[in-house]
């Protein structure tokens, strides 16, 4: 399959979910290494574009790093599953989805899927709390009378002196 590349030579984010979600269709399961190199080898770059790696990860290619992402996505979404660890199936959704759109399935019609709505609730849902816990953490104190007021403000109790 000859694709579209950015400007960089590589396949953007659209063309990797496509694409891997096609290659997991052919066999009954894969394991993440061998995947991704079958994923990025479709592609047919360039030698210099399919061994482009970051500065900080020099032996990982950028190719097979950004299949890695959508792996991670596809499987959010609930497209594909991973029954052991490193190991990724195709499922139900993921045939009808790859039946429905082919290569033109687009990380937008993945992101709406319910699973990935989800998984992106969840995910605010953790990032507030966290601020919420770091926001308390920043007002403690040592002083029992400053705990026992941050408290009551916090349940709402009325303190009488």
């Amino acid at each position: 399959m000859v694709t579209n590349q950015n400007i960089a030579g590589l396949p953007n984010w659209d063309q990797t979910i496509a694409m891997s979600l096609q290659v997991i269709s052919e066999k009954d399961s894969w394991k993440r290494n061998d995947l991704q190199k079958t994923v990025a080898d479709r592609f047919n770059l360039t030698d210099e574009a399919r061994n482009r790696s970051y500065p900080n990860a020099p032996d990982k290619p950028i190719v097979e790093s950004r299949i890695g992402w959508t792996l991670s996505d596809l499987a959010i979404a609930g497209l594909i599953s991973r029954p052991h660890r490193g190991e990724y199936q195709i499922t139900s959704l993921g045939r009808q989805m790859l039946s429905k759109y082919g290569n033109h399935l687009t990380r937008n019609q993945v992101y709406q899927l319910p699973m990935f709505q989800e998984h992106q609730k969840e995910v605010e849902e953790r990032r507030s709390r966290k601020v919420t816990t770091l926001q308390t953490s920043q007002n403690t104190t040592d002083d029992p009378e400053d705990i026992f007021n941050l408290l009551a403000q916090k349940t709402k109790i009325i303190i009488l002196k």
